[in-house]
């Protein structure tokens, strides 16, 4: 009998320049644009605002004033009375009239040459700057497109979730966080004049889910998907639950984090998992093993015919992934409905969904080119008559995968509107970085301002705002529809949100203190402030007005960043590696990411953004802009500059600086993975080399997906292991090589491994073309009782001493073997066949 044997398929990122900044020079100083700033600036008053000084003059200076958060109740046209949620708790079924609710396939042509010479509807006609004349057209300098207003009439506002310990059934929550979709990536985000529609984007769905919400246009999440998921899930920093990248071992939760799966379930909610995970590749660090019940974790990028994990256990699925999921999906939703109707159980549920789309990836496993969005095809047929418009193949797929994914999406919008689930359920739908950019959506003439009309600067992996500015809506009990709150908001704010709006209690599933800062009080605010169309930031409490929100690029940290080691194998706090002004590393992606090589000097303070009130600070070049309104653009024209902007980039600084020491000091910040063997009855471990917590540094260097190197006897690397089931255990090694060598792997605590007293076996390794994998032998490995100790793999001969052995070391599966004396034992000395498998799941 044969075994099989999976290989870990690569799969890259996409990695390009920078968009280059548009210039604002031909802008008139006239400009309504220019800021105007007092000659003198008190900045010792400034310093104050950072400590929350509730009456600093120095506050009226700098910000809008009062009236720009303010609408008169006849532009908001609501009748107090309609829109205020009743005390008593009694549903409230109203029919709230701003207008007509404008529907995604009016007619009209999208012009974006447009700029109509008529008032802006909105009131804010540049984002507040001043000039009365409306844009239709992407951004001009720093005045912004014109958006659509608010129109929330038909929605529902159901009665407000009753307390548990009033004896009333308490909320469920769908929260779904798409991939790479960014701020622009939404048709109600691109600008049109009155009446008409855009040619290009197309996301009716997702429009009429957004008009009908309360949606906030201040909403920051992190640069890449693996920390917004990290934060999202923990409510917590990312860096702070160990994620800093997404690959190199770095992609992984803590696994003493807790989730919002955990957090929920403690306190008597159902838990479940559809989509992407991103935050541990694994044994023990898949959504089964983070505090949800039920999960179905699809294989990474692929979207037809997609062999998805169904708590663990491999299900081959057919057709369209996306689609198939959602059936999934609903069905359990279904069960969900009828339970909770039927009284079998009065049990809530919290359901965390993600999808793969947007993302780059493949139809079947390595079918077609490495860079795509495997849109559907009746889907980008619809858009490729656009190429004779100049517009790049990668805009057109990821406006036909957006279209794909809209309906997929609307089918769970619809069956939540149809269902009685609509009227204890929350919703919340957000993305997870800033628009991700291909080189021809930066290149080809006119396409950046296609695909991102807002006019922000940067995209994926930046903290400037095309990076990590991203939407924001909420759906459910007592939540007013077509309504836009602009207070800042965090995607750590998510799970304290959640737990506030479910009653949780604040030690629910032993969490540690949350960075994020619940915003039920925007949501549930009811009254004549809440019934205004757009709001500004009148409803946030002094906390939510005078927060600091940190953003950090991976472009500091690198797969091959390994932190010194205590004697404890904890990572040694604080370190030069970790230093603040001189730590970090020079990632060989940051120039080419920023265009930038006169900043890629060490120290973290230049991949950190720091936004405050209306201001926002980029370590990077150390300047600070003024974001009014809808203006989220940095350029020379929102640039503070002189005495008033130097006071502010040090209060930024300095917060950053003081956010960052607190951020080391963190148990979990910085360290690597724990590989587990024989972890609750799972029998097979996946140690990836990336993850490697120690190494022979210089010649040992850890990849995004592998390693490479070992070229003089002696070189080594080690991952911190717990052997959680005692037995006998049987070592793959899967890679590519150059030269015949000798390795030995021994796991144990790292004296006894130095001083040669630890279970090891030596094997002599062939030189590899192809990623294969190759049996090293077994070891009998006691438990470690709980402990952390060492694997590790040393060179004791290289055939071509000086020439390092690995081109790709790819993986070390470590399976437990059944005992010797059963038939299963007998299969286990057959030969090893090689599979191809994009996760690193487990299998029992």
């Amino acid at each position: 009998m044969r075994r099989l044997v999976s290989v870990a398929i690569v799969v890259g990122l996409a990695l390009a320049t920078a968009a280059a900044g548009s210039s604002a020079a031909d802008i008139p100083l006239s400009t309504p644009t220019q800021m105007q700033w007092p000659v003198s600036l008190d900045t010792d008053l400034l310093a104050d605002i950072g400590k929350g000084a509730p009456a600093d003059p120095v506050v009226g200076a700098l910000d809008d004033d009062e009236s720009d958060n303010e609408i008169d109740d006849a532009d908001a046209n609501v009748d107090k009375e309609q829109n205020d949620v009743e005390e008593n708790d009694e549903e409230v079924d109203v029919e709230v009239a701003y207008g007509e609710d404008v529907e995604a396939e009016d007619t009209g042509d999208y012009n974006e040459d447009t700029a109509a010479a008529a008032g802006d509807s909105n009131g804010t006609a540049a984002g507040q700057n001043g000039t009365a004349s409306a844009n239709y057209g992407p951004a001009q300098g720093c005045i912004p497109p014109t958006l659509p207003d608010p129109q929330p009439l038909g929605v529902r506002i159901p009665r407000m979730a009753a307390a548990a310990a009033d004896g009333g059934s308490r909320p469920n929550f769908i929260v779904i966080l798409t991939d790479d979709q960014g701020w622009d990536d939404i048709s109600l985000n691109h600008p049109r004049a009155p009446g008409s529609k855009p040619d290009f984007i197309k996301t009716p769905n997702m429009d009429r889910f957004l008009q009908r919400s309360t949606r906030f246009d201040n909403f920051y999440v992190a640069p890449m998907c693996s920390q917004s998921r990290a934060a999202l899930l923990t409510g917590r920093d990312f860096a702070r639950t160990g994620t800093m990248l997404v690959n190199g071992g770095y992609d992984y939760m803590n696994r003493g984090e807790k989730t919002a799966g955990h957090i929920m379930a403690a306190d008597g909610y159902k838990t479940a998992h559809f989509g992407k995970w991103h935050n541990g590749r694994t044994l023990g660090y898949e959504p089964w093993h983070f505090g949800f019940e039920d999960s179905w974790f699809p294989e990474l990028y692929i979207n037809l015919d997609n062999m998805m994990r169904h708590n663990g256990e491999y299900v081959q699925t057919e057709g369209l992934m996306e689609q198939d999921l959602m059936d999934k999906m609903l069905g359990w939703l279904s069960q969900q409905q009828q339970q909770q109707q039927g009284g079998n159980s009065s049990q809530p549920f919290f359901l965390y969904y993600a999808p793969n789309a947007i993302h780059q990836g493949w139809m079947r496993p390595g079918q077609g080119p490495k860079w795509q969005r495997p849109a559907p095809e009746p889907y980008l047929q619809k858009y490729m008559h656009l190429l004779e418009h100049n517009v790049s193949i990668s805009t057109i797929e990821v406006w036909a995968m957006l279209e794909y994914m809209d309906d997929v999406l609307g089918r769970l919008f619809d069956f939540i509107e149809a269902s009685p689930l609509r009227d204890n359920t929350y919703v919340m739908i957000m993305g997870d970085n800033g628009s991700e950019l291909f080189d021809g959506e930066r290149i080809t003439e006119g396409n950046l301002e296609k695909r991102m009309p807002s006019g922000m600067q940067g995209y994926k992996r930046s903290v400037e705002e095309g990076g990590i500015r991203n939407f924001l809506a909420v759906q459910g009990p007592g939540v007013q529809g077509g309504v836009v709150d602009s207070t800042l908001l965090d995607i750590t704010d998510v799970v304290p949100t959640v737990a506030d709006l479910a009653g949780v209690p604040e030690a629910a599933g032993g969490h540690l203190p949350f960075s994020g800062k619940s915003f039920a009080n925007l949501l549930l605010a009811g009254g004549k402030a809440a019934g205004k169309a757009r709001r500004g930031s009148a409803l946030a409490s002094q906390e939510q007005q005078d927060r600091f929100l940190f953003s950090m690029s991976p472009m500091c940290w690198d797969p091959d960043s390994v932190p010194e080691l205590d004697a404890d194998r904890k990572v040694i706090k604080p370190q030069p590696l970790l230093d603040f002004d001189t730590g970090g590393v020079n990632n060989a992606l940051y120039s080419y990411i920023h265009n930038d090589t006169a900043n890629a000097t060490l120290g973290f303070e230049r991949c950190i953004g720091v936004r405050y009130k209306e201001y926002k600070w980029i370590g990077r070049t150390g300047k600070v802009y003024r974001l009014p309104g809808d203006s989220h653009i940095e350029l020379p024209c929102n640039e503070v500059t002189g005495a008033q902007g130097e006071a502010l980039a040090d209060l930024m600084a300095g917060a950053a600086r003081r956010w960052w020491a607190d951020l080391v000091a963190e148990p979990h910040s910085f360290q690597k993975p724990t590989f587990f063997l024989g972890f609750e009855g799972w029998n097979v471990t996946n140690v990836l080399p990336d993850a490697a917590h120690d190494r022979t540094q210089d010649r040992v260097r850890l990849l995004p997906n592998g390693a490479t190197g070992f070229s003089e006897v002696g070189d080594y690397m080690c991952f911190g292991t717990e052997v959680v089931a005692a037995g006998r255990y049987e070592v793959v090694l899967m890679y590519t090589s150059r030269a015949l060598a000798s390795f030995e792997l021994a796991v144990g605590p790292l004296a006894d491994i130095q001083q040669g007293s630890a279970p090891a076996i030596t094997a002599q390794l062939p030189a590899m073309s192809i990623m294969n994998g190759q049996i090293m032998g077994v070891l009998d490995l006691p438990s470690s009782g709980g402990q952390l100790v060492d694997t590790c793999l040393t060179l004791v001969n290289n055939s071509a001493p000086g020439t390092p052995v690995f081109l790709n070391l790819g993986d070390i599966r470590i399976t437990r073997l059944p005992p010797a004396d059963t038939p299963a034992a007998a299969a286990a000395a057959a030969d090893v066949v090689v599979v191809p498998r994009s996760s690193g799941g487990s299998c029992r």
